[in-house]
């Protein structure tokens, strides 16, 4: 039985011959591999049936997708996952095609910035036990909170960096000063001050993206109140990315929770060479999409719906 992504690199080596009309040549240059293994690598998708005359529909639907959302946002990377009724399916899906990808990319970098929240969540937890011993795995906003420990940026780093057994660093500081002079002093401390450079240097970033709404995980564990999220409506909030929001336009907003949020902000993270965002809950559509549009994502792994949503805005 060939696993989703074996079907999935069966469906676009025939999507390069039969429906591109590359030549076995050019085949082989792409993937790195002899003339033989590309013809044996035909020959088994016609023997498992993914080439009758027709590519089976639901996975060169996805293909179609990414080359047209990797187009259409000048993309690096895009990994678009057929759509799955059951919601907590989906999500492994996502996440295990994301830890994947990740995967891929970690021996050609030496550090790596994560945000925080529930998407950051369960994908640390799909990482299985594998040594990256050259790596270093920094946050990218503060986190220090026993109520909601395990989705903070910090738990999430020490978690992770347990996992790929490598290096980490730890911000010892809290997401949201009270104050904008508290704020400032924090941001003296060497070793906050240390860790924030760190984080605005690392080599590729793994965020997810959110919304301001009562039903966001910020308002849920209390740092988003009502009045705050009535603030940033009246600001045309579109989003946010690591608690940072910004609005349809893709500005960052300048307001009293953007200015006390410790952590990078969005002009750094534009300069990360590689940042990879994560979403496919329908909520999430328009503030994935000011995301890529503005360049906050060059990399980006979604689902079938959220894919076909995005490409039908201008």
């Amino acid at each position: 039985m060939l696993t989703w992504n074996e079907k999935r690199q069966l469906t676009k080596l025939a999507a390069w011959y039969y429906i591109d009309g590359w030549t076995h040549e050019q085949i082989a240059a792409k993937l790195g591999v002899s003339r033989p293994v590309v013809s044996k690598q035909l020959q088994k998708a016609r023997d498992l049936g993914i080439i009758d005359f027709y590519i089976e529909s639901e996975t060169e639907t996805t293909l179609s997708l990414e080359n047209k959302l990797k187009k259409k946002f000048e993309l690096t990377y895009i990994k678009v996952i057929p759509n799955n009724t059951n919601l907590s399916s989906l999500k492994a899906h996502i996440m295990k095609a994301a830890v994947q990808y990740l995967t891929t990319r970690l021996p050609h970098i030496a550090s790596l910035g994560i945000g925080w929240g529930n998407t950051m969540f369960d994908l640390v937890a799909e990482f299985p036990y594998r040594p990256f011993a050259s790596l270093h795995i920094v946050p990218l906003i503060g986190g220090i909170s026993a109520s909601t420990k395990k989705i903070h940026s910090n738990d999430l780093v020490t978690q992770l960096a347990k996992k790929l057994m490598c290096s980490y660093s730890y911000l010892y500081s809290p997401f949201l000063a009270t104050t904008l002079e508290m704020k400032e002093q924090l941001l003296q401390i060497p070793e906050i001050a240390q860790t924030l450079s760190e984080a605005r240097q690392v080599d590729l970033a793994v965020v997810g993206i959110g919304v301001a709404s009562k039903s966001a995980t910020l308002s849920k564990v209390g740092y988003l109140s009502e009045e705050d999220v009535l603030a940033l409506e009246k600001s045309n909030v579109a989003g946010d990315i690591t608690s940072c929001f910004f609005d349809k336009t893709g500005n960052e907003i300048s307001c009293s929770f953007n200015l006390r949020t410790i952590g990078i902000g969005l002009k750094e993270l534009r300069a990360i060479p590689e940042v990879v965002g994560i979403a496919y809950e329908k909520e999430k559509v328009a503030s994935a999409y000011i995301s890529l549009k503005h360049k906050y994502l060059n990399s980006f792994i979604t689902n079938e719906d959220t894919a076909l949503s995005l490409l039908n805005m201008p």
